[in-house]
């Protein structure tokens, strides 16, 4: 500026030429341009590529960019303003703010996901726009996690060089090598002669005349034919008899038993009695109920409860217990009685859970081989998941399933497999795409390569330790705790077709334990420490309903807000300007 508040020429000059209004019109035809072309893009490939290859690109940020700079350069171009750009002068600004809007959104902005069961809270959301990998270690519960860099990790662009730091965990060492933006998993098993090596056979599942081979390692399961199948070998002669007894002859034997301890008295409930169905606690006013059993009871890399047959047994229970307007739910194992897991909400209570050891005949998937000490294989299959008698079964014959065309065969085994997981890459990437990262793991002086696909995880021994390797997205603190008490599903009358689904949560303060109640459903989001819940879709599991929430926090919506006030306010003002102009210089005429 010159002394007498004026632009130079030259940077008049200059300023003029960047905010001229052929720069602007250049720039808004290479936008739509963009915008059209990502329209026909997103019918062809799907709107997350779409959003990568045009939106979230640094060219159409780019042209964003120039856009503001033309906007920002044709007001200091006409400065200082008289009265008369009142109008021309908001309506830019506006434009201005509601850039910056988006640029907040699009750096602060979180949009992620939160999975809860009924009966069951979550502290932690999946923030979509980041992965991570996550590493456990079942036996401490040690967790360490490495953030994965957004524009390689979640694009659409394969990546063969990443130089990223390791992530440790006690003694093991990850380094991610390698990203694949789709890939497909390719199991290859070959026969070893390395004694500590586990056995492995080969099965061919054909249902509705479509065969599908896999190999199973022992104490292992797989996915054949869209069906789990358990590969079991069991050296105790006993125990291969109950395995391969008929149904009749264990149906007597009880799951276990839930022993709940109230104000000193002793109220015992067979497992089967209270799974997933209430049952009154005497006539304290209570009611107890098992939400989940689980006898192989794990915890996933994302913390939360699994059933994994391939552990060894580890009965457990989520039970809960309401009345008196108090509710309480609690995690008890059947061999740690003395971990305690869960709130004190009712006073004078405990819970344990006994096991009757009947998980060690209780099906590990919808179809099992069995082997017993001399090598014989017997195929077991649960039918509406009750176990039938098992049959004998013989390398390269087929055995009848109670499926339409279903026939079970076991092509080949091998007495020490060892298996590998390739990962093909998938060009151009599927809309339900799978990502997968190759990791070099080092632990105990070893090293070994893994392929690890997005939202599954592997398990790796070291000595004593179990370390559970995770890759998904990355999990957010909350800050509070997030619990869903009821899930309603509305359905049309005289049918079952879904019409409203809503979730009654609850959110608890840590610090002071306050409750406030509220209601998400589809039209009607709730908002809570900073996030806005709203409801996204559903799940119906056997052993209960699961809500879908959307989670989103997005400071850059006040900012956008306030520029589309703006854009309001300067329209008005042109409009007025526009329609009082003509009206001033008749009246000036009139005068002079």
């Amino acid at each position: 500026m010159t002394e007498n508040g004026r632009t130079p020429v030259a940077s008049r000059r200059f300023l003029r030429s960047l905010g001229s209004l052929w720069f602007a019109a250049v720039l808004l035809i290479l936008l739509l341009v963009s915008m059209a072309s990502a329209t026909a893009y997103e019918s062809a490939h799907g709107a997350a590529q779409a959003l990568a290859v045009f939106y979230l690109s640094w060219w159409f940020e780019g042209l964003l960019g120039l856009l503001g700079l033309n906007i920002l350069a044709s007001l200091l171009a006409r400065w200082p303003y008289s009265r008369r750009l009142a109008g021309f002068v908001v309506t830019h600004t506006s434009i201005l703010v509601i850039l910056a809007g988006a640029l907040v959104t699009q750096r602060y902005a979180l949009d992620g996901m939160l999975r809860i069961g009924e009966g069951q809270s979550e502290t932690h959301l999946t923030d979509q726009s980041q992965q991570s990998l996550l590493v456990v270690n079942t036996r401490t519960q040690n967790l360490a996690n490495l953030e994965l860099p957004r524009g390689v990790f979640g694009g659409f662009q394969a990546a063969d060089r990443i130089d990223l730091t390791p992530l440790t965990c006690e003694g093991l060492q990850i380094a991610v090598e390698k990203y694949l933006p789709d890939s497909q998993r390719v199991q290859r098993v070959t026969e070893e002669a390395d004694a500590h090596l586990p056995p492995a056979v080969e099965v061919t599942l054909g249902i509705m005349g479509k065969p599908d081979t896999g190999w199973i390692l022992a104490g292992r399961s797989a996915e054949i034919a869209n069906t789990e199948v358990a590969y079991r070998p069991v050296a105790d002669a006993t125990l291969l008899g109950r395995l391969i007894a008929p149904p009749a002859e264990k149906q007597t034997t009880s799951a276990g038993t839930v022993k709940v301890v109230h104000q000193e008295k002793t109220y015992e409930f067979p497992l089967e009695d209270v799974l997933e169905k209430g049952s009154p606690l005497g006539d304290t006013g209570y009611t107890l109920r098992v939400l989940h059993y689980w006898p192989h009871a794990s915890v996933g890399a994302d913390r939360r409860m699994t059933n994994d047959p391939s552990r060894p047994a580890n009965p457990a229970i989520e039970a809960q217990v309401t009345g008196h307007e108090a509710e309480e739910t609690r995690i008890a194992f059947a061999n740690f009685p003395g971990f305690r897991h869960g709130s004190d909400k009712i006073e004078g209570l405990d819970l344990t859970f006994v096991s009757s050891g009947a998980e060690q005949t209780s099906p590990l998937a919808p179809i099992e081989i069995i082997e017993g000490p001399a090598g014989e294989l017997y195929g077991r299959i649960s039918w509406s998941g009750l176990p039938s008698a098992a049959r004998p079964l013989v390398l390269g014959k087929s055995l009848d399933t109670p499926w339409p065309g279903g026939e079970l065969t076991v092509k080949r085994r091998y007495a020490h497999a060892r298996e590998e997981w390739l990962m093909n890459p998938v060009d151009p990437p599927r809309e339900n795409r799978a990502e997968a990262v190759q990791m070099r793991l080092t632990a105990g002086g070893k090293t070994q390569t893994l392929w690890l696909q997005k939202d599954h995880s592997e398990h790796i021994r070291d000595g004593s330790n179990t370390y559970e390797i995770g890759y998904t997205d990355r999990l957010i603190p909350l800050g509070f705790a997030v619990a869903l008490r009821q899930f309603r599903l509305g359905t049309y009358p005289g049918g079952r077709s879904p019409r409203s689904f809503e979730s009654l949560v609850d959110f608890t303060d840590p610090d002071t334990g306050r409750v406030r109640g509220a209601v998400v459903s589809m039209n009607s989001p709730a908002s809570h420490g900073g996030f806005t819940f709203l409801q996204s879709s559903y799940e119906q599991h056997d052993n209960g309903n699961v809500t879908v929430l959307r989670v989103t926090r997005d400071p850059g919506t006040p900012i956008a807000f306030l520029g589309y006030g703006l854009l309001f306010v300067g329209l008005s003002i042109l409009l007025v300007t526009r329609l009082t102009g003509p009206q001033r210089k008749l009246t000036a005429v009139a005068a002079n």
